[in-house]
């Protein structure tokens, strides 16, 4: 009996065993195949039916398949299919039903592929300089791609034992990468005017007779070299103005309209001053304005209009650099000074040698209330500004003096007028200016049919406006927070049409950080490190968002070489020195189990703490706008980047790419609601490419265990449009 048992139970062993191997040789009998399937915009008039003859070669052997199809672009869908019998139908048109759109990122395919039989479908539009194809042996390139993308798809299979298959190629004018033939004496550079580009202007090598005519964005391209020396001319120059060639590979000259016109009296005209000197009241007696050395401006009473109703109005528009709302009062100028919001920013006002009680930007002090001077009493109004303000009225005079004096004062008689004792308006905040609802044409489109047919809408709408770089940022914002991958290969079209404009892959950075796409933000930082080595943005990116302990050391000491090797002489540089200087400490902190602090300076170990602290940042360098906050006494403060306000700030970071502004909330008076809005002025050089658009990135409760983040994007694209950015409480 015993032995019948035993032999009973080998026999079920037996049939476990050979049942199993039954089942495996059924699962093996499938063919196991991966599809990775490009879907980037650039591949929508690809012509799939080459491949599909391709595939059709492989499942006409009436196999069975499992097939693990992973359709990508700036992310990646899998999708599996059996096949029997070859019929391969379900598969195929699936493929034909395929949507194209955004820029290809391969790095999305490495998690999803496998070491089974493997074909890739692509163009080789290789938007991020620094991604490789993640082949491994025996995987299968196929494609249509000729010139650029051709090579660089054929080093990639032969560098990792890959296959690669041409399909039938695209004819030249379906290639994606025209052929540029470039010299290395010729030089391309930039001209601006104000900080706005210059177009038709003449630029020669000094010893040459040819030249080359700026086109609408300033650029020009003519034989020279560093070293060189150009003759500008043309426009407004009465003679040409010499510039000598830096060593920068595109270099860009900025002239100044003033400068030009002082130019043109002094050296070119050749005009002899008037007889008689020119003087100016500075508060202390009258001085020669010629020997002052600081910016005094002034205007009689013939510049006062005489329709004027109060003396608020008769400083609009006169003076450089001084700024009055059109609802303003004169309590609330602001001479380009740039405090912190909780400091005061307004200037001081003087009248007949008498200074007033000064207006406070902060809110924390009640407004003056002063008498109003009868416009038609005012003899002259003068603006001191630095030292000519200083001198005579101290820390008083910090932000800008404006001196009125009254025909009573210079003439000794007349009536005073009548005095208004009524209290200044002061800078409460009403909100009235926001734009209407700031929704675009485009955005209304989208949001008339049901959420599950958006896309398809947006699919639709990208025929007719697929050249239209607003397109896609306006696209952006509506499905950002209906679906963020959507959103993010939306915006990816910028670089998939931009490879090169460093500007498109700023924006396009933004836009994924917001969405928290790391992988494919990875990518675009790679490449944007590379386009724009000298500015920090892309390596702050890659050290927050790494996994790799070693990697992100190595970005820690090369974000500490770039910030040692900024030139500190300059607001902006100086600025941008303090502002990594804090990131660093923030990155060391947050990371700081991973760091190798031994490594790094004693310096980078504390880092500071504040209630809250907002990091602005920009895809334009010159782009004009202002940045407005509201207190929580409902006082709003206004910091504006425009060329009226800071013209040399603009020059600079259009030459060094460095955009950014940071505010930090601490102390007294810092508590309680926090309102931050936009006013878009112009797009700056770039606009004609990539639309405006601005992040913020507000960190609440910096630099400790309770730290939040939170990132908040804005698009604009139609001028003079004023949105709200974020609210918060602290």
């Amino acid at each position: 009996m015993r032995q019948i048992r035993l032999q009973f139970l080998g026999l079920y062993i037996l049939f476990l065993l050979t049942g199993n191997f039954f089942i495996h040789a059924q699962d093996s009998g499938k063919r196991q195949i991966t599809i990775a399937w490009d879907t980037s915009h650039s591949m929508e008039n690809n012509q799939p039916e080459f491949a599909l003859r391709f595939l059709d070669s492989i499942f006409s052997s009436k196999q069975n398949f499992e097939v693990r199809f992973i359709a990508f672009t700036t992310d990646a869908t899998l999708t599996n299919f059996s096949i029997q019998n070859g019929d391969w139908n379900e598969l195929r048109n699936h493929i034909k039903q395929l949507n194209y759109d955004g820029a290809a990122v391969y790095s999305v395919l490495s998690a999803l592929l496998n070491t089974q039989e493997t074909y890739i479908y692509t163009d080789g539009k290789q938007v991020f300089s620094k991604e490789r194809l993640p082949i491994e042996k025996g995987y299968t390139l196929l494609s249509r791609a000729i010139g650029l993308e051709q090579r660089f798809l054929e080093r990639s299979a032969l560098l990792y034992r890959g296959r690669y298959v041409q399909l039938e190629p695209y004819t030249q004018n379906q290639s994606s990468t025209p052929i540029v033939s470039n010299s290395n004496d010729i030089l391309r550079g930039r001209i601006f005017i104000d900080n706005m580009p210059a177009e038709g202007l003449l630029v020669q090598q000094k010893d040459a007779g040819v030249g080359s005519y700026t086109d609408a964005s300033g650029r020009f391209a003519i034989r020279a070299k560093p070293g060189d020396s150009l003759l500008i001319s043309g426009g407004a120059f009465n003679m040409p103005i010499l510039r000598g060639i830096p060593q920068d590979m595109e270099p860009n000259f900025f002239l100044d309209s003033r400068v030009i016109a002082l130019d043109e009296v002094e050296l070119i005209q050749r005009q002899r001053r008037e007889a008689g000197v020119e003087a100016v009241d500075l508060g202390f007696g009258e001085t020669d304005k010629n020997r002052v050395g600081v910016a005094v401006q002034s205007i009689g009473e013939d510049r006062i209009s005489s329709v004027t109703t109060d003396v608020s109005k008769a400083i609009q528009g006169k003076f450089s650099g001084v700024q009055l709302d059109q609802e303003s009062d004169i309590s609330k100028v602001t001479m380009r000074t740039n405090n912190t919001m909780l400091l005061n920013n307004y200037g001081l006002i003087v009248i007949d040698g008498i200074p007033m009680q000064q207006g406070d930007s902060s809110g924390r002090n009640p407004q003056p209330a002063f008498n109003f001077v009868d416009p038609e009493n005012i003899a002259d109004i003068t603006v001191l500004k630095g030292m000519a303000a200083t001198t005579k009225y101290g820390t008083l005079g910090a932000n800008g003096v404006i001196l009125i004096t009254t025909k009573n004062a210079v003439y000794g008689k007349g009536q005073t007028g009548t005095v208004d004792r009524a209290r200044l308006r002061n800078n409460n905040y009403t909100g009235e200016d926001l734009t209407s609802d700031g929704i675009s044409m485009i955005q209304k489109q989208l949001a008339a049919v049901p959420g599950d047919l958006a896309y398809s809408k947006y699919l639709e709408l990208q025929s007719l406006n697929a050249n239209k770089p607003e397109f896609y940022t306006e696209a952006f914002a509506f499905f950002k927070a209906k679906d963020p991958t959507r959103a993010g290969r939306i915006l990816s079209n910028l670089v998939e049409g931009n490879p090169t404009n460093p500007y498109a892959y700023i924006t396009v950075l933004q836009g994924l950080t917001e969405l928290n796409l790391s992988e494919s933000g990875m990518a675009v930082a790679a490449s944007l490190a590379e386009l724009l080595p000298n500015i920090a943005t892309p390596i702050l990116y890659q050290a927050a968002t790494t996994q790799d302990t070693r990697e992100l050391n190595e970005l820690l000491r090369n974000l500490i070489l770039l910030k040692n090797g900024l030139d500190k002489s300059t607001p902006l540089s100086a600025a941008y020195a303090e502002y990594l200087e804090k990131e660093i400490k923030h990155l060391v902190y947050n990371r700081r189990f991973e760091v190798n602090k031994s490594l790094l300076p004693e310096k980078y170990h504390i880092v500071p703490t504040y209630k809250a602290r907002l990091v602005f940042e920009w895809n334009h360098p010159g782009a004009e706008f202002s940045i407005q906050s509201v207190n929580p006494s409902q006082k709003y403060y206004t910091w504006e980047h425009s060329n009226f306000a800071q013209q040399e700030l603009l020059q600079e970071e259009i030459a060094s790419g460095i955009m950014f502004k940071d505010f930090d909330l601490f102390g007294e008076g810092s508590s309680g609601q926090w309102l931050f809005n936009v006013e878009f002025m112009n797009s700056g050089p770039e606009g004609k490419e990539i639309p405006f658009l601005i992040s913020c990135k507000l960190y609440e409760n910096f630099g400790t265990p309770q730290e939040t983040v939170k990132i908040i994007t804005q698009e604009f694209s139609v001028p003079q449009t004023k949105k709200t950015m974020l609210q918060f409480s602290m």
